[in-house]
């Protein structure tokens, strides 16, 4: 194997390799009283000369009386032991001359200590195949790989296979991480890199950031930079070298805890969401395929801190509470972000929750003292954080709308996707939106949802009528999106345009109120917002009638706007063109205007199901644990730390109080607001 001119082995030559392979019997280490009966049974001798088959001439071996691991540390020769190097050489080379199984073994040993030159070398997939299947051919296992830039020595650590096997060792079988041959220079003899890590932490956090902007995410140029430091930091220290072990630092002070704050929809949810899944991929592609991100998230407002309580900590063995969730992350060497969602503004309610979160982390820790920093945690809020977390807290960091320029190229970006993902089988389709159609600025993301979604269902409803006017199918679609300037006194306008490559071409007019939700003049707001539900475009269908400058005597009754939302949503759901059937059940949760009130949606903490859940779950969602306000997001499911469910044909009706105020977080979720 190597010299110049190897080429690496594929996967056919490994297995013929594998099938080469002596099966060594571990059964006597365990028995052994010395060093010297040790290094006297026959698996440890042909292990030892198959180390040294790796191009060192001295290996010293070390064991622990009654345990059935090995190790072996392979070191450079010393000037005073030239003759040591001989001999050394000489019983590599009786060894290497032994039957063709030795020849195998040092063979397999010299691939997975990566001594083989740069070209012959196998790429990480390969050698993980490989030392998986040494260790069930010989029934040894390699448990450790660790290597010393300074001296080069290289320590191997081996032990029987059934101690991989048993979830319960603490062993696990040793791999490459995707990265490995970063680690080694690339010529023989090949030597080991100490400063490549953060290298591939610089990769990994590039990486992050790439997917979440690939979600379409506008990050804020404050939040990147600040946050940047410290995700490089946290995943450069988890880095084991060259293996795919990540293990980030068990201080305290090291852990990644980040506190985001800003007013309501800036997008700080959506964001920890997104880094999560995009860290996964990160970690995934440059240090371990098989590593798991996991978002536990906690709607922290909608429960009091004796709630909290609840269903933080363990109750039974089977439980769902969040201590639980992530437990079975951390337990299997996984990540969990713990996302404490909506923290309250009240200083003396924030650190009460903060104290019962770090209680949960303790317990956690007692159990897993090397895995606290298995868990990232990250804080979302309106308000800025009490005096009493901030020094637990890494990153601290407001997080602001983006500008005008930055929303307009947002909202496009997710109108052109949404007609491309509608009109997957067009080839041709070009999606053109003028400036001049830009929607206006919000601090509140949320609102152009309304403007992509509106536009880009009206515009799909175009091109299909315009699809099926044509004679033959075109190879080309153009959609434009443009401002129109017959603009009715108090609403805005669009124009859409479909043109095929044929000249043929249909257009509407869209008009809003709001400048956000757009719907075609033949139809009402409310027509138009309860097809796109029913149509499944909105998850979930948001409609409010807002009676806050009604007096108590003039505003009308809540069940009689409730009664005129179902019968329109009836004849609807009876006369849109649906291809599912759809059964219609309802729940009137009466006034919410008292803390006690939040039972009513999400049902008492002790329940797994309750509340709103529990009518859903009925109705058509597998599970779900939630809160009105997480309900109400445009996205197409809802999570907590127990739940996720789906939201497709969903409606909500919500009518205000008269005379009572709407707050901007439930009046920006909506799809349509209805004037009393």
């Amino acid at each position: 194997m190597g010299g110049d001119g190897a080429r690496a082995l594929g996967p056919d030559e490994l297995e013929a390799l594998v099938e080469r392979l002596p099966a060594l019997d571990w059964t006597d280490v365990e028995r052994v009283e010395g060093l010297d009966d040790l290094l006297r049974i026959e698996a440890v001798k042909m292990l030892r000369e198959g180390m040294l088959s790796c191009g060192f001439p001295r290996i010293s071996t070390g064991w622990m009386a009654g345990a059935p691991m090995v190790s072996m540390t392979l070191k450079r020769a010393r000037k005073a032991d030239a003759a040591q190097e001989m001999n050394a050489a000489t019983a590599t080379n009786d060894f290497m001359q032994n039957v063709d199984a030795r020849r195998a073994l040092a063979e397999a040993l010299q691939i997975m200590l990566c001594r083989a030159p740069a070209n012959a070398q196998p790429e990480a997939v390969h050698v993980n195949a490989l030392i998986e299947a040494f260790a069930r051919r010989t029934g040894v296992a390699l448990c450790k790989l660790q290597w010393n830039a300074r001296s080069q020595a290289v320590r191997a650590e081996f032990g029987p296979l059934k101690i991989v096997d048993d979830r319960l060792s603490g062993r696990n079988l040793w791999r490459y991480s995707p990265s490995y041959q970063r680690f080694f220079t690339s010529e023989p003899p090949r030597e080991y890199l100490g400063n490549v890590a953060d290298i591939v932490a610089s990769e990994v956090v590039e990486s992050v950031w790439r997917g979440v902007t690939t979600a379409h995410y506008v990050v804020d140029a404050n939040l990147r930079e600040v946050l940047h430091a410290a995700l490089l930091d946290y995943v450069a220290g988890g880095i084991d070298g060259a293996g795919e072990a990540f293990e980030p630092s068990t201080l305290a002070g090291e852990t990644l805890a980040m506190y985001l704050h800003g007013t309501a929809g800036v997008g700080k949810s959506t964001f920890v969401e997104l880094i999560g899944r995009a860290l996964e991929g990160g970690l995934q592609t440059h240090v371990n395929p098989s590593l798991r991100v996991h978002v536990v998230k906690v709607p922290v407002n909608s429960m009091r801190p004796e709630h909290l309580q609840h269903i933080l900590r363990i109750q039974g063995i089977s439980d769902w509470s969040v201590e639980r969730m992530v437990e079975q992350s951390i337990a299997k060497e996984h990540l969990a972000i713990l996302h404490l969602e909506e923290h309250p503004e009240d200083p003396a309610v924030q650190r009460q929750v903060f104290d019962l979160v770090q209680g949960m982390v303790d317990h956690l820790v007692s159990k897993y003292p090397d895995r606290r920093g298995h868990m990232i945690f990250a804080w979302t809020s309106n308000y800025t954080p009490c005096e009493h977390m901030q020094p637990n807290l890494r990153v601290v960091v407001p997080v602001r709308a983006p500008d005008h320029d930055a929303q307009f190229r947002w909202a496009r970006e997710m109108l052109e996707e949404a007609l491309h993902s509608r009109f997957a089988e067009q080839d041709n389709l070009v999606v053109h939106v003028d400036d001049d159609a830009r929607p206006d600025f919000c601090c509140d993301m949320r609102p152009l949802n309304s403007w992509w979604r509106s536009v880009s269902f009206f515009a799909a409803e175009l091109v299909a009528d315009l699809a099926g006017r044509k004679a033959s199918g075109s190879a080309s679609m153009t959609i434009c999106v443009k401002s129109d300037d017959s603009a009715v006194e108090g609403h805005s306008v669009l124009q859409v345009v479909a043109s095929d490559g044929a000249q043929t071409e249909a257009r509407v007019k869209l008009s809003s109120v709001d400048s956000f939700f757009f719907c075609p003049m033949t139809l009402s707001p409310l027509q138009a917002v309860l097809q796109m539900g029913l149509r499944g475009f909105c998850t979930p269908t948001v409609v409010l009638v807002d009676q806050s400058s009604e007096d108590d005597d003039k505003g009308g009754s809540g069940t009689e706007h409730l009664t005129s939302l179902r019968e329109a949503l009836c004849a609807e759901a009876r006369a849109g063109p649906v291809n599912e059937d759809i059964h219609l059940r309802w729940r009137d949760l009466g006034i919410l205007a008292d803390e006690q009130d939040k039972e009513k949606i999400y049902g008492d903490a002790s329940e797994i199901r309750g509340g709103l859940y529990q009518f859903i779950d009925d109705t058509n969602n597998p599970n779900v644990r939630f809160m009105l306000r997480e309900l109400l997001e445009t996205s197409a499911r809802s999570r907590t730390h127990r739940f996720s469910v789906s939201k497709r044909h969903v409606f909500f009706f919500l009518v205000a109080v008269p005379g009572e105020p709407v707050s901007e977080q439930t009046r920006s979720r909506a799809h349509l607001v209805i004037k009393a």
